[in-house]
């Protein structure tokens, strides 16, 4: 249920940034290109730490009383549209951003439904790796507390894929 609000969350955000982004007119080529170029740029950076830069974020996380007050079925796509909208919650990459402004610079619906529904598919695959494969025997430590321990490797890992993605999409947004 959870990967189907997910999908769902995220197939939402890119159709309404498609629909806005044709509003612009941009749709696509070398204008599209040299924004997107100069914000992965800035993206880039702010994922370093450049400059002072940080990677643009809400301080919010999914709301942890839907499981007592909406039930466990409820919660569970509830959690997955909040996550799958994107950006709703705590970003500590930004990849999704330069996803999100790639979909609103091409300008189109489908294709931004599409894009983002990868997204949403990312996320709940996430979580399936966190809750179904996490080694959680009691000899170590906590699965929460192991995955934070990743977290320098993971930012140097998003940091690559957000270089190599702004090249991407900056010759997919030409089409």
């Amino acid at each position: 249920m959870f990967a189907v609000g997910a999908v769902s969350g995220s197939a939402i955000t890119g159709t309404l940034l498609g629909l806005l982004g044709g509003l612009t007119g941009i749709r696509g080529g070398i204008t599209a290109i040299a924004i997107l170029a100069g914000a992965g740029v800035l993206f880039l950076a702010a994922d370093v730490g450049i400059a002072g830069l940080k990677t643009p974020t809400l301080r919010r996380q999914t709301n942890s009383t839907w499981w007592r007050s909406r039930g466990s079925s409820s919660a569970t796509v509830l959690w997955g549209i909040d996550l799958g909208l994107g950006f709703t919650t705590i970003r500590v990459g930004s990849l999704y951003w330069l996803a999100a402004l790639a979909v609103f610079l091409k300008g189109s619906p489908s294709s931004g439904a599409t894009i983002m529904i990868f997204y949403g598919v990312g996320v709940a695959a996430h979580v399936f790796v966190g809750v179904f494969l996490l080694d959680r025997n009691d000899r170590h430590p906590r699965p929460n507390i192991r995955a934070l321990a990743l977290s320098h490797l993971m930012r140097s890992l998003l940091v690559a894929a957000l270089a190599i993605w702004t090249v991407y999409l900056a010759v997919r947004i030409a089409d």
